[in-house]
This record gives C-alpha cells, structure tokens and sequence, in this order.
C-alpha cells in the first residue's frame, strides 16, 4: 500500500493500519534531480516489496531537488534533513522502536541521512542503529562549503557502511565503519557504459538494490588498499558482505568485484581479484565538469 504522509503528520504512521510496527523499518532518501517517480527509488520500493519482512518509507523532497546545487538545493536539503530528525524523533516516541530503524540514502540523500542521524544524537539523544551512504555526494562536502551540514561520517550512527561508485560525483575517501569499493580498479562501474560518470554514481543504488534480494552474493574481502589485494589470501581473508547483508562487525575497507548485469554479485569469486585490463581502466576527461549538476 502507498501512503502519502506531510511531515506535521509523520508520527502518525507508527499507528496507521498499513504499518506494522513489528517489522523493521527503511527510510529511503533519494538524490539531486529524483523524486519518487525516479527509477533508482522505484527500484528499492520494489525489492523490500518482495522481501516483504520491511516497511519502507520513502523520502520524497523530489520538489525541492531540481535547482542551482550550491546556493539552493544543499541548504534546502539541510532544513528537510533536521526537520526529518525532528520528526524521526516523535515516530519514535509514538511507540515505534528505534533499534528497528534503518536508514539509506543515495548521494545528496547519503549526505541527509548522515545529517539525521546526527542531530538525533546530538539533540535529543538518539542514536540509529544502522545508516548507508549510497556514493555519497562529493560536490558541496569534501570540502564542506556549510560549516553546519558536514559529510557523512562513522560517527552518525552505531554502524555506518558506504557503497563508492564514482570518483568524481561521490567520494572515494573512506568516511564509514565499514567502506566498500567494487571494481576499484576501474572507474566504468560494471552495468554503465565508458565515460558515463552519472551511471557509475546510480549504480551504488542498483548494486545495494540487488544485495537486498541476494545478500550473500556480494563478498568482499577486507584490504588497506586495492593493489594489497593481490597480497592477500582470499581463502583465509576477512571478508564482509556489501549492502543489506552487511554486518556490523564489519570495519574498514573492502573490494569485490561484479559483473556487468543483474544480479551483478559474484560471491566467492568475486574476491579472487583479476588482473587489471588498462584499456577498460578509462575516465571521460570532462567528467568531473559534470560533478556541480549532480
């Protein structure tokens, strides 16, 4: 069922008849330029859909997303983000269990959650259990140009894992506990075509999307960098899963390797690393033009 809440009635849904409040929850928050009619956000409705073991909420500010990134879509992205927090904050108090809660965003939307989740510690003592950075927005954070809407960090929440996707869009600065990097070794995101930096940023959706119906199929082995991984014995390795099936223990960072179509996900053999083709190693050289529009 789709239920459209405004914020001053958000509280309200931990009592609504198409919330169960035994199941654990999602909130999605999408990026710059989407709203809820964008195919990345469909397409995680439609996987927790079919698990059916989630409610999922989504963010939609879809309405104030599509404008000058700098001077008018950060700041406005701020004030959603602490009125979320203000309201996260009585959803919790109306009788929904916060240890249920789980919250993912997606670039401009990883940069929100973490804002959120700070403030609910900071303020009023909160802390979320679980929150994951899809390629977390570069442009706007890294440096911060607002001294009070600082990037998404290890600190917002007991457990924070990142997916990077995009060396110019996101972010290949490690900032969570855990921090995973598929294909690192080159900058075409398997799935996306050569010189395509916007797919290489959405495909951290797709990639988490997919590890919401198969967790166990993104493996990842634990490494300081990707060319220690040649060091490594990837039978005796550490390893983490990637996405949904992340677990907690995980820290630091991993590297897996996916294949170029659904469900991408190699499992094991992912994690045996190939060598790496230099031709298919390629970045558009305009690319990083492109990072103030998304």
């Amino acid at each position: 069922m789709k239920l459209k809440l405004i914020f001053n009635n958000f509280a309200s849904i931990a009592n609504h008849n198409s919330f169960d409040k035994n199941k654990p929850t999602v909130m999605y928050i999408h990026g710059y330029i989407e709203n809820e009619n964008f195919p990345t956000v469909k397409k995680i409705v439609k996987v927790f859909r079919e698990r059916n073991d989630h409610n999922i909420l989504v963010c939609d500010w879809g309405d104030y997303s599509i404008n000058l990134y700098f001077s008018v879509v950060m700041p406005k992205l701020k004030k959603i983000g602490e009125k979320i927090s203000n309201k996260l904050k009585e959803f919790f108090d109306a009788g929904y269990n916060v240890e249920k809660f789980y919250l993912v965003g997606h670039s401009l939307g990883a940069q929100a959650s973490g804002l959120i989740g700070r403030r609910l510690k900071s303020i009023y003592g909160i802390e979320l259990e679980r929150i994951t950075g899809l390629d977390p927005a570069q442009p706007g954070f890294y440096p911060p140009i607002y001294k009070d809407f600082q990037a998404i960090s290890s600190s917002d929440a007991k457990f924070v894992d990142i997916i990077h996707t995009s060396s110019t869009l996101g972010v290949l600065k490690s900032t969570g506990t855990a921090d995973f990097y598929p294909n690192a070794n080159y900058l075409t995101m398997p799935g996306c075509e050569i010189f395509n930096p916007i797919c290489n940023h959405q495909m951290s959706v797709y990639y988490f999307a997919e590890s919401v119906r198969k967790p166990e199929i993104f493996l990842a082995i634990k490494a300081d960098n990707y060319e220690d991984i040649e060091n490594v014995n990837a039978d005796h390795a550490e390893t983490a899963l990637m996405g949904f099936g992340c677990s907690k223990n995980a820290s630091v960072k991993y590297y897996l390797q996916l294949d170029d179509e659904e469900p991408y996900g190699q499992g094991r053999d992912g994690i045996f690393i190939e060598e790496e083709d230099e031709d298919d190693n390629e970045e558009d050289f305009f690319s990083s033009l492109l990072s103030i529009f998304y």
